[in-house]
């Protein structure tokens, strides 16, 4: 197994503080790269864009005159099954999942919970209780009412870099 290679220590402000130049050059080299390649793809989208929604439309046509004619001549076509195929392709009807829906305008979802109770099928409803994390965190209880509870209050403190300035022609050129 090799050995790993050292990382060489700070060991002065003045080193700390080129480290943290050469951090913050290397973050708006980043950003530059990353903008460059961002509009190199953005130039091919926009190349290929209005060819794939006119083959999107022109799809979303075709399928509709295709099941219009299938749905009509349903026995024809599929005979007893649900679907078939072309030379290219299969195609024909499929199940979606199944969805559950009011029965009609006259019920809402309030109104089925309703007979669900009263008809004691508690089974089929949902009871879900769960700490409110946000208001305990707002609440500004003390460590002691917090410790009552089980909980405390965690704050990580993270050490950051930010360039001073999107200028990456200062930035990244080196002072002579």
């Amino acid at each position: 197994m090799p050995a790993k290679a050292k990382t060489p220590a700070i060991e002065s402000v003045e080193q700390l503080h080129e480290t943290i130049d050469e951090i913050a050059r290397l973050e708006v080299e980043q950003r530059r790269l990353e903008a460059e390649r961002d509009q190199a793809i953005q130039v091919i989208r926009d190349e290929h864009d209005g060819a794939i929604e006119a083959a999107k439309k022109r799809i979303k046509a075709l399928l509709a005159l295709a099941e219009t004619y299938g749905l009509a001549r349903r026995e024809a076509v599929f005979g007893k099954t649900k679907s078939s195929s072309s030379k290219l392709a299969r195609f024909g009807f499929r199940e979606g999942n199944p969805a559950l829906c009011l029965l009609n305008r006259k019920w809402t979802w309030a109104m089925v919970l309703d007979a669900l109770k009263t008809i004691g099928r508690s089974e089929f409803v949902r009871t879900t209780e769960e700490v409110d994390k946000d208001k305990l965190k707002i609440a500004r209880l003390s460590d002691s009412q917090l410790a009552e509870i089980g909980c405390r209050l965690d704050q990580t403190e993270r050490f950051f870099v930010e360039p001073k300035s999107d200028d990456a022609e200062r930035i990244t050129t080196p002072a002579a």
